[in-house]
């Protein structure tokens, strides 16, 4: 993994990359009226990104899936 310019960039997308962490942010953080349209034990992570190849030295994003 290339190192982003924003070393806090890195450490929220390690962290992020775990599915238990994202699926607990997100069942504590979400509206209550978005939870309830969630199926959580069906989070999965998404490898791509929408990140133009020419940002990517800048930016990143993580994608999660849920049904």
């Amino acid at each position: 993994m290339t190192e982003p310019a924003n070393p806090h960039d890195l450490l929220v997308k390690e962290t992020f990359s775990r599915r238990k962490t994202a699926t607990d942010f997100f069942a504590n953080y979400l509206p209550n009226e978005v939870i309830a349209l969630m199926d959580l034990s069906s989070v999965e992570q998404v490898p791509d990104s929408f990140v133009d190849p020419e940002l990517r030295e800048h930016f990143s994003d993580l994608l999660y899936r849920v049904r």
